[in-house]
């Protein structure tokens, strides 16, 4: 009789423990918060290089940047549409640029019943889902009690309440940046000198030397008459001797 006695009392306690813990509950759930800001700002800058699909750029900042151009997009230099390989250095850019900045942070909420089981000053001992636990909340914390609100003053043993947890995760933030118009630029001023054509230098010709006009043959005459006597004298001597 005592053996069944002692079972019996076991089966109550296990079951009262088990209503006990049945009645407290929890409930937790997670939602992405998205926050966007975005700015626009006049950026200037001066091409020193340009190729087909990146410029070479000096910033407002004075910072030397290679600009990779996407595909399609063309420059409005003095009302001309330009590619970017066919920008001159000393082109001068202009572009309003649009930098959008994204918080994203995800917040936690525990949704908590329990029971007061003491309170003292600024600490309550509660009775929870996951046990008897020590609580010291901040003294604007609001409990729900039979549907109206109450801070830890107004708590007292017994009282069932509903109580709101809610948890932040550090925000991710990530920042792009787009353009907010075309860009435009003023070409660089060509020098006149560049534009003046070189003078042709002239070429100085000379004139072939001729005998003056009164010059005759007769000199030519007397050399061929003295080549003939040396060479009639030179055939007499040559006879002489043989």
């Amino acid at each position: 009789m005592r053996k069944s006695l002692t079972i019996l009392f076991a089966l109550v306690l296990v079951i009262s423990v088990a209503g006990v813990a049945s009645a407290q509950t929890e409930s937790i759930t997670d939602k992405t918060h998205t926050s966007a800001s975005s700015t626009v700002e006049v950026r200037n800058a001066l091409v020193l290089d340009a190729y087909p699909n990146h410029v070479v750029l000096l910033n407002q900042d004075g910072n030397v940047i290679d600009f990779l151009v996407p595909s399609g997009l063309t420059f409005n230099i003095d009302g001309h549409t330009l590619k970017a390989r066919e920008l001159q250095p000393g082109t001068k850019l202009t572009a309003k640029v649009q930098t959008t900045t994204t918080s994203k942070k995800i917040v936690t909420t525990t949704i908590r019943t329990g029971e007061v089981l003491h309170v003292q000053g600024k600490t309550a001992f509660v009775r929870a889902v996951d046990g008897v636990k020590k609580v010291v909340p901040p003294a604007d914390f609001v409990f729900m009690v039979n549907g109206k609100p109450t801070t830890i003053s107004g708590l007292g043993k017994g009282m069932k309440f509903t109580a709101t947890l809610d948890s932040e995760s550090i925000p991710e933030v990530s920042s792009e940046r787009s353009l907010a118009s075309e860009i435009r630029g003023t070409a660089p001023a060509r020098s006149e000198a560049a534009t003046k054509p070189a003078p042709v230098a002239k070429v100085a010709t000379t004139r072939p030397a001729q005998l003056p006009s009164t010059a005759s043959e007769l000199p030519l005459i007397g050399l061929a008459g003295l080549l003939s006597l040396l060479m009639g004298a030179a055939l007499t001597l040559t006879r002489r001797l043989g």
